[in-house]
């Protein structure tokens, strides 16, 4: 949950969570990482990045090699989305560091953002040489990556001028779909509809854009079939909040004439 239902909960257990022992402290750690993480799903980076750091800090009090990791790694993201690479280099320089961080899922982790660091700053090449890496890691885990790693792949050969393997990276990455409803699958069909169309490839390139604008249009109103049942939900809630005031308040009147017959009988008597 990325909204003030979980943000104002934890901010109020950091008042608890005030001495130096080591549970205490660890706890603290956990509340600061997940208020950065509120904020950074809401796009309030300069905020998020205050909380990372004050997590970030106490992790290595506690010379917690985990929260360490991903207190780096939520730095490298933010320093990534704001394009100041050369702090997002400071961080992925740590966790380049294999001697601390020797778990295969965190090594994972950390090409990908290598990957992601490389492209971002436009070494298409180096990034497509660590995306091939994970593409054939995931192939042989068959994990639900393989997707994305296919596509990243299919990125980076667009970026390198090499439209065939870009093309059939992309096509790959078509392939493998398995959940039409996602908002994100109709932009794979329009990668593979604009690199056929620039080899010149004009039947692949008209029925992939069909097929995302077809998907395009079922996910629109699917969306808007989510809104109208949210805003159906809010009306009900709404309604039976104002029948639950309305009794209570029904129910106060009630008392309060109750209590003034009461005082009015016992000043009679």
């Amino acid at each position: 949950i990325t909204d003030s239902t979980a943000f104002i909960p934890i901010k109020e257990a950091i008042s608890f969570f005030n001495t130096d022992d080591k549970q205490s402290m660890s706890n603290k750690c956990l509340c600061y990482y997940y208020l950065g993480e509120i904020h950074y799903a809401c796009g309030s980076l300069n905020i998020s990045s205050g909380y990372y750091l004050q997590s970030l800090e106490i992790a290595k009090k506690l010379d917690n090699n985990t929260n360490i990791f991903y207190g780096n790694r939520a730095l490298f993201w933010n320093n990534i989305r704001q394009k100041r690479y050369a702090k997002a280099k400071e961080y992925l320089d740590v966790l380049n560091n294999k001697n601390t961080f020797n778990d295969s899922v965190l090594i994972k982790f950390v090409m990908n953002d290598n990957a992601v660091y490389y492209f971002e700053t436009k070494d298409y090449l180096k990034a497509k040489q660590i995306d091939m890496e994970l593409f054939k890691w995931h192939q042989r885990t068959k994990d639900a990556d393989l997707l994305t790693a296919s596509f990243r792949l299919s990125d980076d050969y667009l970026q390198l001028n090499k439209l065939d393997s870009a093309l059939n990276y992309t096509i790959y990455t078509v392939s493998l779909i398995k959940d039409t409803t996602s908002t994100t699958v109709n932009l794979y069909y329009l990668q593979v509809a604009k690199i056929a169309e620039k080899l010149g490839n004009s039947k692949i390139s008209m029925n992939a854009y069909k097929q995302a604008y077809s998907l395009y249009d079922k996910n629109v109103i699917k969306k808007t079939d989510n809104q109208i049942l949210e805003l159906e939900k809010k009306y009900n809630l709404t309604e039976a909040t104002n029948k639950a005031l309305k009794f209570s308040n029904r129910a106060n009147m009630y008392s309060a004439a109750s209590i003034f017959l009461i005082l009015l009988l016992l000043s009679v008597i």
